[in-house]
């Protein structure tokens, strides 16, 4: 231990605090859930549907039939949460599981025709909604914003790929 550093038992409840609003995930995290409860959960409460199942419905309407898996690694939410999506989804008529015909033991989601109308209905809101906030940024702030977000979602794989069975959240 250093001379600059107390020993353990001398630090104060002071030293244990973490200033949130200079700590990037909490900051990051916090955003996210305000510009979504903004957004498509305002949109999406008249359809009974949460940011969860919208984030699949609209991964599975926008790229096509995905793996559970795939599913997950797009939106970066985990598998029993997509699952439990899914199953939300399903239920709703707005998709479909079935089985991969390359692999058995692996189901393929993919929107209903009622879910795909609801996704052509979401994107004009979507880009309404994309607005009010990009709107706010230069083209060359968004640029830039763009690249931080992209740096730190790079180094944020390459952690989860090095430590994959650390704890998460």
């Amino acid at each position: 231990m250093t001379q600059d550093t107390p020993s353990p038992s001398a630090r104060t409840d002071a030293d244990l605090l973490l200033d949130l609003r200079a700590h990037l995930p909490y900051r990051i995290a916090r955003l996210a859930n305000l510009i979504r409860q903004t957004t498509s959960d305002t949109y999406l409460a008249a359809y009974g549907l949460g940011g969860r199942e919208w984030r699949v419905l609209g991964m599975l309407g926008f790229r096509g039939p995905l793996s559970a898996a795939q599913t997950a690694n797009l939106t970066g939410m985990d598998p029993a949460t997509i699952t439990r999506a899914v199953d939300r989804l399903v239920a709703a008529g707005l998709a479909r599981r079935t089985r991969d015909p390359g692999d058995r033991r692996r189901s393929r989601l993919s929107v209903t025709a009622k879910g795909r109308r609801l996704c052509t209905q979401a994107l004009p809101h979507m880009r309404r909604e994309n607005e009010v906030y990009s709107g706010m940024l230069s083209p060359r702030e968004q640029r830039l914003l763009f690249d931080v977000l992209d740096r730190l979602e790079a180094r944020a794989v390459q952690r989860l790929a090095q430590h994959p069975h650390d704890e998460q959240g």
